[in-house]
């Protein structure tokens, strides 16, 4: 979504550090961490395709390295990688940014369905009404 709005973080690397990082690139790109959790890195591995998974995956390393906060690669499309970095929850960033997950779970929402007992044979156990006798399983 945030690509289609123009609103993700783009960076483009040099062709000359299409396979490894250099220092002034790491800084470019952590300062983009700064203002979006989400950015987009272009031009990685260009001219190996091979190679790409490897080197988008040592580049969030050597991001999470140097930022000192969890880097994980969430895309690969041709050759731009888009990568992912949470803001912490005591840093003073504009919260309004933050990538909000929207979800309806609710701690206990749901509980597991009632299993009729079954005997030694493995048939299920009946009252003496005729009706299964039902207790929910553990894990």
């Amino acid at each position: 979504k945030r690509d289609r709005v123009k609103k993700l973080q783009k960076h483009f690397l040099p062709q000359e550090e299409c396979m490894e990082l250099s220092q002034q690139s790491i800084d470019e790109i952590s300062a983009l961490f700064e203002k979006s959790e989400l950015i987009e890195v272009r031009g990685v591995s260009k001219g190996q395709k091979k190679g790409l998974f490897d080197t988008a995956n040592a580049m969030a390393e050597s991001l999470e390295e140097e930022i000192g906060k969890p880097v994980v690669v969430v895309d690969i499309k041709g050759f731009a990688v888009k990568m992912y970095c949470p803001w912490l929850d005591g840093e003073d960033f504009d919260t309004s940014k933050r990538i909000k997950l929207f979800t309806s779970y609710k701690p206990g929402q749901w509980t597991r369905k009632p299993k009729g007992i079954r005997n030694e044979y493995g048939q299920i156990v009946l009252d003496e009404n005729g009706k299964s006798i039902k207790v929910i399983p553990d894990e």
